[in-house]
């Protein structure tokens, strides 16, 4: 079963596998492995890097955002004022109210 990479704290890697976390020292990885990286357990005890899973991983996660940001160019960029005006709010609020 193979696991991503989601992030490091300190000398561990945290791995997510669906629903569940491991937490992994960053001894226990090969060498360049990264976050966001599809990972498995070796034989001899060592996390290594699925290269194909990982490249495959990163051109679906591209392809979804491409689609994202084409959808929301033909609907222009409307949908993200709401966004805008409450981080306007927010900013002004600090400064006004401290």
């Amino acid at each position: 079963m193979a696991q991503i990479v989601d992030r490091f704290e300190g000398e561990y890697a945290i791995l997510l596998d669906g629903d569940a976390v491991l937490e992994v020292r960053r001894t226990d990885l090969a060498e360049g492995i990264a976050e966001g990286d599809v990972v498995f357990l070796g034989e001899d005890g060592i996390w290594q890097k699925d290269a194909v899973e990982t490249k495959d991983r990163q051109e679906r996660i591209a392809k979804k955002m491409n689609a994202l940001w084409e959808s929301g160019m033909k609907d222009g960029i409307a949908w993200l004022m709401p966004f805008f005006n409450f981080f306007q709010f927010c900013c002004f609020s600090n400064i006004l109210f401290g």
